[in-house]
Order: C-alpha cells, then sequence, then structure tokens
C-alpha cells in the first residue's frame, strides 16, 4: 500500500479554508490504495485581532479595500459548488482566531477533523462568535471534552504561545496565504487547486 503524508496550514475564520477542507476529503475519497496520515498546523491570519473581535465588513474593507460582497463573491460561489453555506452578514465579528486553536490542539485523534469541521459550520453558516469562550465551551461540550478541562487549556499561555510559534514557523518556510498543504515533507500546494487529486496520486506514487 502507498503512503501520503498530508500537513495542513490552515485559519478557522478563512472561508478558502473550509472550503478547501471540503476539496480535500473529496480528493482523498478518491484515491485508492493508499494509507493516509493527515496533521493540522495553526497559520493565525492576523495575530492583531483584539479579543472581542473587530466587525468583519469593517475589517475587510480596511484590511483589503474592497467591500463585503465583493470579496465573499468567490467564497460563496466555490463554497455551493461543493456543498457548503456560507450564511455572511455584514454586522459578524470577525474574530481572534487563537482560541479556537487551542481548542482544536486540545482535540485528540479522529475528533480534530469533526471539531474543526464544527468550527467552520459554527462561524460560517451559524454566524457564532468562535473567539469567545463560551462559544467554544459549549462546541467543545458536543464533542465530549471536559467543560473544565477545557477552559483550563484556553487559558493556558504556553499553548497560546506554541499555537503562535508553530503559525510563525510556518510563515517562515515560506507560506503567505491558506489552505496550503505540504505532502510528504516536500510539495506544498493549495488545497483549492483543480489538479488537487492527481497532485495527491502523484505524491503518493513517489
Amino acid at each position: 500500500m502507498k503512503k501520503l503524508s498530508i500537513d495542513i496550514m490552515f485559519d478557522t475564520v478563512c472561508p478558502w479554508c473550509w472550503i478547501g477542507k471540503k476539496n480535500l476529503s473529496n480528493a482523498l475519497s478518491q484515491l485508492d490504495n493508499t494509507e493516509v496520515t493527515i496533521s493540522h498546523h495553526p497559520f493565525i491570519l492576523n495575530e492583531t485581532i483584539p479579543e472581542q473581535g473587530v466587525n468583519l465588513a469593517t475589517y475587510l474593507s480596511e484590511r483589503y479595500g474592497q467591500d463585503f460582497q465583493t470579496i465573499f463573491a468567490g467564497p460563496i460561489q466555490a463554497g455551493k459548488a461543493v456543498g457548503l453555506n456560507f450564511n455572511l452578514k455584514e454586522t459578524m465579528l470577525y474574530p481572534n482566531s487563537i482560541l479556537s486553536h487551542k481548542l482544536i490542539k486540545l482535540t485528540q485523534g479522529a475528533g480534530k477533523e469533526a471539531m474543526i469541521e464544527d468550527l467552520y459550520q459554527s462561524y460560517f453558516e451559524a454566524g457564532l462568535d468562535i473567539g469567545k469562550v463560551d462559544v467554544l465551551l459549549k462546541i467543545a461540550e458536543k464533542h465530549g471534552l471536559n467543560r473544565e478541562k477545557v477552559e483550563a487549556f484556553l487559558a493556558n499561555q504556553e499553548a497560546e504561545d506554541s499555537i503562535l510559534e508553530r503559525s510563525r514557523q510556518t510563515r517562515e518556510l515560506g507560506v503567505s496565504s491558506v489552505p496550503t498543504i505540504c505532502l510528504n515533507d516536500k510539495i506544498l500546494i493549495s488545497a483549492n487547486q483543480p489538479d488537487l487529486l492527481a497532485q495527491l496520486q502523484k505524491a503518493a506514487a513517489e
């Protein structure tokens, strides 16, 4: 059996990362006779977002010089093509994503994929502020995690420092946008490129 390791660099507040997760899942479902190992790595798009978050529409306008509708037209269309529903409103917050990455870091094994998916759905579909502790605690409890343990971990400074350091290391490797995936520790590609399945097949065969 062929083997393929996949390292995924992502942020929980990036619409293209949710789409990339779906695209990768679809491609992997078509990958035959291959043992796949997946690791997730945080890529904080903006470390300077305050704990309480900022207005999404205002943030996008100031950072990219485009309005809310223009920026999200692409992700909304691409999401529909793969069955994802973006329910976005201009009044939404753009949260600091560090706490959500802490929750992912705490989640072990097969539950990690489900946790990441739930965070995407909570933000992009339900419009919840995934930068708030109480929101994350409710999500964690749905996945069977101990509330007190999660609350303590979300407040843990070492965990936060580890996430920020990993994100910075990824940037130092030359990654400047997400979702980016690394195949077998040597091939960097976007999870949203059209020939994703072919790239996975090629890497697995090498």
